[in-house]
């Protein structure tokens, strides 16, 4: 099983990624990880073109994951997936696997976002460190409408618990 957490950072994919990992027994595949361990600070930038690479990195540690241990659940905490081509290229390497990806959508309000990322420069212990909300409010601006099948659960309303218990029940179904 491929799980593909979704949304803006600061809306809770990595912690309800790694709850539905305990549970589960997952693998989870984090793109902050692999950026953090491939590239040293003096070459970090973020950019998207890093972004591509180190999620094709992912998308190839997947296939082997899928190919080695095929009943083990995969997790990819990466990407908001808020850009169509990020998308396609993540149902394009699913459809190599020959595997169906389930997609959780982690949403909140703009103001629980701004309180989770509201941390001090240097502080955070986030991998990221350009995970702030500027980020956030860039990436909602640039937003495209997400038209694949997804439970959507709104980490703002919700207690941590009950995000997990949602997602886990979406995944058994």
């Amino acid at each position: 099983m491929l799980v593909v957490m979704i949304g803006l950072p600061g809306t809770g994919k990595s912690t309800i990624a790694g709850e539905i990992a305990k549970t589960l027994n997952a693998a989870i595949v984090n793109k902050d990880n692999v950026r953090r361990a491939v590239f040293e600070p003096s070459v970090l930038d973020y950019s998207a073109a890093q972004d591509d690479l180190c999620m094709e990195m992912i998308y190839s540690a997947v296939g082997y994951i899928v190919t080695q241990w095929p009943e083990k659940v995969v997790i990819i905490d990466g990407r908001t997936y808020s850009r169509r081509q990020h998308v396609q290229r993540l149902l394009e390497v699913a459809e190599s696997l020959a595997i169906t990806p389930y997609c959780i959508e982690c949403v909140c309000d703009e103001e629980v976002a701004r309180k989770r990322l509201g941390h001090l420069p240097g502080i955070s212990s986030h991998p990221a460190a350009n995970r702030n909300f500027e980020l956030y409010r860039t990436l909602r601006a640039e937003m495209e409408p997400l038209e694949i099948p997804r439970l959507s659960i709104d980490t703002g309303v919700l207690s941590l618990s009950e995000a997990v218990s949602q997602s886990i029940e979406y995944l058994k179904s």
